[in-house]
């Protein structure tokens, strides 16, 4: 299972002294490149859903969330092929481009969590 803590922090260089005073553990860092899309009717932002491709590295997801309650999402997500032209596809489909995030990810691991 996986806990996913999303937090806004103001001073980045504090936090890393106060972690580095727990039994906190740097797990790995990464770069994703989240693009959003909507359906051709704009059914999806509507509803609280989205469509979005990830790249991370070599690896490509697409991925369909729903927002069921605040902070909770129902997920599902489907890794592609490594060249897979899905955006491409997306265009071709009718899919507007909503917005990308290009986002700096770390995973920290405090004891048993």
């Amino acid at each position: 299972m996986e806990v996913e803590i999303k937090l806004v922090c103001k001073n980045l260089s504090s936090l890393r002294k106060k972690l580095s005073k727990t039994a906190a553990v740097l797990m790995k860092t990464k770069r994703q490149i989240d693009t959003y899309y909507d359906h051709p009717a704009k059914v999806l932002v509507e509803n609280g859903e989205y469509l979005r491709v990830r790249r991370a590295g070599d690896k490509k997801t697409i991925a369909h969330h729903i927002n069921l309650a605040d902070g909770v999402n129902d997920e599902c997500e489907i890794e592609m092929p490594a060249g897979a032209e899905i955006e491409k596809l997306l265009k071709r489909l009718g899919f507007p481009k909503m917005g990308a995030i290009d986002k700096k990810t770390r995973t920290v691991s405090i004891g048993r969590f």
